[in-house]
């Protein structure tokens, strides 16, 4: 459930019907195009709730790819469910429901070098959770193949340095890796592995217990 009181302009022109008269198809999309951006300033700031990331992707969705702004929106709406991940119990980034379509809107957004101006750090946290989620499915849930992806994880710090809250995102799939590869290096360390292969798999889960990124890879951080 949202925050926004039932009165304010967002809620006016998400909840309140099909918007004004319209003209034909070109204004018929531009306020598809108004109710999507709107739905993703909601996500955002009014409290991140699931159903707005929904109406939003939703919204998105039904727009033709030849709609003036859409890789602006697709990057906006991309950084929103980046940041929103950052301290939601519920991230999108480790949603395997939304994270196809989180894969759509970098493809929409990839039309513009630079869509928003902290694009770069918004595609390195992204890359990072990826990374380590890519890890679990390909290595098993262990961490075999800690190796590359923690030199890869190591070059998005870079892109993102200080800048919040990706360097928290990207700083702690780093601090992952690092235990995933101490732990690859110490042949005495089997029980721990199997506990981290066990931690890994579950915390990228989205059914269980909800949790924050820190909550759910905190534990697997060393």
């Amino acid at each position: 459930m949202t925050t926004t009181p039932p009165d304010d302009p967002i809620s006016a022109i998400l909840d309140g019907g099909a918007g004004p008269v319209l003209a034909g198809p070109i204004e018929t999309r531009l306020w598809r195009f108004v109710r999507t951006w709107t739905a993703v300033v909601r996500y955002e700031d009014h409290g991140g709730a699931p159903g707005d990331l929904e109406q939003a992707l939703t919204g998105f969705e039904s727009l033709p790819w030849d709609v003036p702004g859409l890789s602006r929106l697709a990057a906006v709406l991309m950084r929103a469910a980046v940041r929103t991940s950052a301290t939601s119990a519920q991230p999108p980034l480790l949603d395997p429901r939304q994270r196809s379509r989180l894969r759509n809107l970098l493809r929409a957004a990839g039309s513009d070098p630079v869509p928003v101006p902290d694009w770069p750090q918004v595609l390195a946290a992204f890359e990072a959770v990826d990374t380590v989620v890519a890890m679990v499915a390909v290595a098993g849930a262990g961490p075999a193949s800690s190796h590359d992806a923690l030199v890869k994880v190591g070059r998005l710090m870079s892109v993102v340095g200080d800048a919040e809250p990706y360097a928290a995102v990207v700083g702690l799939m780093h601090d992952v890796l690092s235990h995933a590869e101490a732990l690859r290096d110490d042949p005495a360390a089997t029980a721990a592995t199997a506990e981290f292969g066990r931690l890994l798999d579950r915390a990228h889960r989205p059914s269980g217990a909800d949790g924050t990124l820190a909550e759910r890879f905190g534990p697997l951080a060393g």
